[in-house]
């Protein structure tokens, strides 16, 4: 309340403000939302209006409370008033405040979005709803567990003594030299003594329907840890670790069979030489069918790696098959020459054999629903948390910001710029079927070799290389792999080539002309070679001795030889037969 001398006729006197008007000048002040000395301002200017108000009614002759009232009445709405005020004030402010006050709001907000949104980034939890692993399992455990190889190889496993390191060190560039009366034959004997109580187990195995290995299980877990103890390594934190529930289950599965199917293929393979050399051709033949029938059994699994294990243990049996008849061209009996022609390499059909590409698609889809969030309706944000666990595989990651920003904000740049679910999932599919339709041409086809080409227009542009990364880490190089299991099918049909033209040998005397005499007696089908679409290059020697190759990688007849070129690898001979 105001203290105020009011004049009016010659002696009227008003000490304070009266109570309505005090209480609509506080309303007023304080719907302003003003700073307080802005409000002292408005309060003075108001009280001020008051009092002349209420002197100019007085001396027209109003009584005190009639002039109150009427003054009450006609100031209107505080609430209006109030906010003309705070904007009279604001525009009165000086434009060096205004712009100062508009600027830190706009940062305000700016970095409360942005606060926002990195949170909202970062707060993101992977929403898995499929389990790719059941999916991948199910024609696995579809098959009777009485009819599959790896529950009983696994058991013969954990007692299998591992090639010495001394050996495995060596084994690409000495083992075509390993034989009875080599400096390192005594350590491979002592190996052989030591794992050939297993063979007729291993055998077992090898003789099942399907390979049958069920993928992501903690019985896995279980198998390579006891694996490790037995071999005496207690450094098995890794393995007893639970797995991160943040890690896609398809692309962190462990294959623990795969090493140790590939050292029991190369145990047998010098067990079949120590045979040979003792004289047995047919248990050193036997061996070399386990082998053969264990690499063939992994071709029918769900992975691309798996299926690449499997060609490589062809690879390496049929090799030793070819050296082994080889070796005995001119002194095979007929039991033996009898157990060749029995033998499953025989009733193969490689040109059966195509790979199984449908795990990787799993795997691709699996990653998807880690690495994304989930709406419910297939779409979702990258989550940077997860995708900094694969940041150090992405091609050119840090280019989207200058050095100078630390590596959170070129986490979220790429983020940002990367695809969102829908979009990384269907392009992902226009590029595997651009893929796999060039991938599904002859390997001597030209157009071939463009099979990279659509992720190379995705690299090609600087930010569709980042706005589709994922797909540079999870597309393999497919070629390499499909070149890879063709060659392996291509070196299963050499081996059969062989034998036939030792019948036809065996039966006539001397080897056929061409290899369409072998069609129909003794191949049911004239064979193709994979690098030329015409049959493997073959003719007869001026010493009535034959000779078998394929083109091989560089599409080029080198006349067999076998000689690296600048351009790859020359012919692959398939006779003569030495080994390598």
């Amino acid at each position: 309340m105001v203290s105020a001398a009011v004049p009016g006729n010659g002696d009227t006197a008003v000490e304070t403000l009266p109570a309505p008007l005090s209480g609509l000048v506080d309303r007023v002040v304080r719907g302003t939302r003003l700073w307080p000395s802005e409000k002292r301002d408005v309060r003075a200017e108001l009280e001020s209006h008051f009092r002349e108000g209420l002197i100019e009614l007085i001396d027209q002759g109003l009584e005190f409370e009639q002039a109150v009232k009427i003054l009450g009445e006609e100031f209107g709405d505080p609430d209006l008033a109030a906010r003309l005020i705070r904007r009279g004030k604001k525009r009165g402010r000086p434009m060096i405040w205004k712009v100062f006050v508009h600027t830190l709001v706009v940062t305000a907000i700016g970095a409360g979005g942005a606060g926002g949104y990195i949170g909202w980034l970062y707060g993101s939890k992977p929403n898995p709803t499929v389990d790719y692993v059941e999916i991948i399992n199910a024609p696995v455990e579809a098959v009777p567990i009485e009819d599959r190889a790896w529950p009983v190889l696994k058991d013969v496993f954990l007692d299998f003594q591992l090639m010495p390191e001394a050996l495995k060190e060596s084994w690409k560039t000495e083992s075509g030299q390993w034989q009875p009366g080599h400096e390192k034959w005594p350590l491979i004997e002592e190996w052989l003594q030591a794992n050939r109580p297993l063979i007729p187990l291993i055998d077992k195995g090898a003789n099942k329907r399907t390979w049958g290995f069920v993928y992501g299980t903690p019985e896995s877990i279980e198998y390579m840890i006891e694996r490790e103890r037995r071999l005496g390594n207690e450094d098995i934190a890794h393995l007893t670790q639970p797995r991160d529930p943040m890690d896609p289950a398809l692309l962190t599965m462990m294959l623990p069979s795969l090493r140790d199917v590939r050292g029991a293929a190369r145990f047998l393979a010098m067990d079949a030489r120590d045979h040979a050399a003792r004289g047995d051709f047919a248990a050193a033949w036997g061996s070399l069918e386990t082998a053969y029938r264990l690499g063939y059994l992994l071709y029918d699994t769900q992975t691309l790696i798996e299926q690449l294990v499997a060609a490589a243990i062809t690879n390496l049996a049929t090799q030793e098959m070819r050296a082994l008849l080889y070796d005995h061209r001119d002194r095979l009996t007929p039991d033996e020459f009898a157990i060749v022609l029995d033998s499953s390499l025989m009733s193969s059909r490689p040109q059966e054999l195509h790979w199984n590409v449908d795990g990787e698609i799993l795997m691709f889809m699996d990653t998807v629903q880690y690495l994304f969030t989930d709406d419910g309706q297939g779409n979702g944000r990258l989550i940077p948390e997860q995708y900094a666990k694969i940041l150090g595989f992405m091609e050119d990651s840090s280019d989207l910001l200058p050095d100078f920003f630390g590596p959170d904000a070129g986490l979220l740049a790429a983020v940002a710029v990367h695809a969102d679910r829908r979009e990384t999932v269907a392009t992902y599919e226009e590029v595997w079927e651009r893929m796999y339709e060039y991938l599904c041409l002859p390997l001597h086809d030209p157009r071939r070799a463009l099979y990279l080409e659509p992720l190379e227009e995705l690299r090609s542009d600087p930010i569709q290389k980042q706005r589709y990364g994922m797909l540079f880490l999870t597309l393999p190089d497919l070629g390499r792999a499909d070149q890879l299991l063709r060659e392996g099918a291509m070196n299963i049909v050499g081996a059969q080539t062989v034998v036939q033209l030792l019948a036809y040998r065996s039966d006539h005397g001397r080897f056929p002309a061409s290899l369409g005499e072998l069609v129909p007696t003794y191949a049911p089908l004239a064979v193709r070679d994979v690098y030329s679409g015409a049959p493997p290059r073959y003719f007869v020697t001026d010493r009535g001795d034959m000779m078998l190759y394929s083109l091989g990688r560089n599409l080029r007849d080198d006349g067999g030889s076998t000689e690296p070129a600048e351009d790859g690898s020359a012919d692959i001979l398939y006779w003569p037969a030495p080994r390598k």
